[in-house]
């Protein structure tokens, strides 16, 4: 699911965000950034399994975005996410909400 407005881009992240899959999400991502879309919502609560390769593409997604004065924002990490986010101390890098509303509002 994707949902775009002027200023933001709400993105439903997959059930894997592992080697076999960031390729794609990565290039998804850069290319939405290169069409002037710097106000990332990546929706995090379906996905179940994430690696290194997956934190890699957030990682880059958040990085690309910052000569821009961008933002990308995590919705709703699943368990699995923060059990991976919390150990690379990445919780304190991106900004996490809960709920769609406030984290839309987060990129307004």
């Amino acid at each position: 699911m994707s949902l775009q407005t002027s200023h933001h881009q709400l993105i439903t992240l997959p059930v894997r965000m592992s080697r076999a899959e960031t390729p794609t999400l990565r290039q998804q991502l850069a290319t939405l950034i290169a069409e002037g879309r710097h106000q990332l919502v990546l929706d995090l609560h379906q996905v179940r399994h994430i690696d290194a390769s997956g934190l890699s593409v957030l990682l880059s997604a958040y990085f690309a975005l910052q000569p821009h004065g961008g933002r990308l924002v995590l919705l709703s990490p699943s368990a699995e996410v923060r059990a991976r986010l919390v150990p690379a101390r990445l919780h304190r890098l991106f900004e996490v909400y809960e709920d769609a509303d406030s984290a839309l509002a987060a990129c307004a």
